[in-house]
């Protein structure tokens, strides 16, 4: 019975993965790839040399934050029926294991020929990085926006992991959610039109004339808990521009992110939606018109909103 629960909380998994993946617009990508293990220090449990390691999910893109630059993400997806573990020690003794393997799944790939081809087959760079994700996802419908970040994202947890040079980043049930909720947002805001997903010119990138919008969020701004938006005009409307963001609402976090927006968006738009989770326009009003005295030189208009649907958000433009 526990080895059937077992698999139906891993396929449930690799289902809430996939379908995240796809709505963030990451398709055309390798799953379950068997990985053979070049390293003699990697062990099993029971000391033995390991054979293979299990690459669950991989995608490939072209960063445009980094000129001649192609990112390969090695996804592993992990996900507990019960919700994460209740004391912090415990989720971090989870991570360091979880993170430890990830790690010999990315130094190994760098060196397996099912990878290798595929990187060949993609329209790849002439520089070729690897990095790993953890999208480490739980069942439990009452901590469904548990943030377990700020429990593993420590100096200490750093020190203690630095044994490779191969970055990786975390996604927890936090930050998936809200990714999901923005985009849901944006789903119902685009009317049916046409919408992609904007590339400020952050980074080391110095090529001019570079597309900066596309179908899929890198990974860079994901990271960073803010995304870009742009919905297409037509014939009668002018884009629309939106700018989503993890962070509370309060009179430094608007004004920094109105700043932002700013220079993100490169002086292009005239108008600038700017998206908190817990914005309350019937709070926040004068605090919005507090802040907006700091721009009075900038003739954008600058406009705020929730994500997160209530009766509340009636209110908002």
């Amino acid at each position: 019975m526990a080895g059937e629960d077992s698999k139906r909380i891993g396929e449930n998994g690799e289902k809430m993965a996939q379908r995240f993946l796809r709505i963030i617009g990451w398709r055309n990508l390798l799953s379950n790839i068997s990985i053979k293990c070049s390293s003699s220090t990697h062990r099993s449990g029971t000391g033995k040399q390991k054979e293979s390691h299990g690459d669950d999910l991989v995608y490939l893109y072209n960063t445009p934050f980094h000129d001649d630059t192609t990112i390969v993400v090695h996804i592993s997806v992990k996900n507990k029926g019960d919700g994460y573990a209740e004391s912090d020690s415990d989720i971090r003794s989870e991570f360091k294991k979880h993170i430890k393997a990830l790690e010999e799944i990315v130094e190994c790939a760098q060196n397996d020929s099912t990878i290798n081809s595929a990187i060949n087959n993609f329209d790849s760079k002439e520089n070729v990085q690897h990095i790993g994700m953890l999208l480490w996802l739980h069942s439990d419908k009452e901590n469904v926006d548990q943030n377990i970040l700020n429990i593993i994202n420590n100096p200490k947890m750093k020190l203690e992991l630095k044994e490779t040079n191969i970055p990786y980043y975390i996604f927890d049930m936090s930050r998936v959610n809200f990714i999901l909720s923005a985009i849901q947002d944006i789903e119902k805001r685009s009317c049916n039109k046409k919408y992609q997903f904007y590339f400020p010119k952050i980074g080391t990138s110095i090529k001019d004339g570079l597309d900066r919008k596309g179908d899929y969020i890198p990974i860079e701004l994901m990271v960073s808990d803010m995304f870009f938006v742009i919905i297409n005009g037509n014939d009668e409307t002018k884009d629309e521009y939106y700018m989503y963001i993890r962070e509370s609402f309060n009179e430094n976090s608007f004004k920094y992110m109105i700043s932002y927006a700013l220079s993100a968006f490169s002086g292009i738009p005239n108008k600038i939606h700017i998206g908190f989770g817990d914005y309350n326009e019937a709070q926040h009003s004068s605090t919005v018109q507090t802040v907006r005295l700091n721009f009075s030189n900038r003739s954008e208009e600058i406009i705020p909103f929730s994500y997160n649907y209530d009766v509340l958000s009636l209110l908002e433009k």
